[in-house]
């Protein structure tokens, strides 16, 4: 105890006197150099006091961190941006191949249209008019041997037989074919009424007695409906 009331006169002693040189270094800018003397004296007393007054704490120093533990820190760091990255790029990616996928789909779609326009143009500028008077020719060889009553062994019937089927081998090779099956009750997608007969039996309403002109398709479209004669039911009267 004895030893503990001497350090601690001895500090009150120097404080006074520290803090004069304080002032003093503070005035005079030579006196600098005490500065560094006075500042470690100042910390033992600090520590000093400490120790008498039974407060001292554990100043442990910090431990530096493992090398490899900031290694695997920094690794781990450099794995998430690059999974950032990655995960940023494929979501680039997928809206690049789900536009450059839309603009197939428009250009597959306005080409189709364009290649269809074209061939409904040539269709029906020019292969349509060609067709037309290739099936009129077809018509007046079938009214020839419709009138005629030639007997089938006839030389000039059996020549007009055989330049009828010719004509039907030209216009199949262009994709022209008779309506075959035609329906028997008036269809005006099929067919055209050239002329109507009154029924009074209302059964017989738009049914077809006669056929003048047989009708040819042109793929999937009429090029020419059949020619028909159908009865039409007058009420009674």
């Amino acid at each position: 105890m004895g030893k503990i009331s001497g350090i601690k006169n001895c500090i009150a002693q120097a404080i006074p006197k520290l803090k004069f040189l304080w002032k003093i270094n503070s005035i005079n800018p030579l006196n600098q150099k005490l500065m560094p003397k006075i500042c470690k004296f100042w910390t033992l007393r600090t520590a000093c006091a400490g120790v008498v007054n039974g407060d001292v704490k554990d100043t442990k120093v910090p431990r530096k961190e493992d090398k490899s533990e900031k290694e695997e820190f920094t690794l781990a760091t450099r794995l998430t941006k690059l999974e950032t990255n990655v995960a940023e790029l494929t979501q680039l990616f997928r809206e690049k191949i789900d536009r450059d996928e839309a603009k197939r789909e428009l250009i597959k779609t306005v080409t189709t249209k364009l290649q269809q326009y074209e061939k409904d143009f040539i269709f029906e500028k020019f292969q349509k008019r060609v067709f037309l008077d290739i099936v009129q020719l077809f018509d007046r060889i079938e009214d020839v041997r419709k009138h005629a009553n030639l007997p089938e062994s006839d030389d000039f019937n059996m020549s007009l037989e055989s330049f009828r089927i010719e004509i039907l081998q030209i216009l199949g090779r262009q994709g022209v074919r008779l309506i075959e099956n035609a329906p028997k009750r008036f269809n005006t997608d099929f067919q055209e009424a050239i002329e109507r007969k009154p029924t009074s039996n209302p059964e017989d309403d738009d049914v077809i007695i006669e056929v003048i002109n047989k009708g040819f398709m042109y793929q999937e479209t009429v090029l020419r409906p059949e020619m028909v004669v159908v009865e039409k039911y007058d009420g009674g009267e």
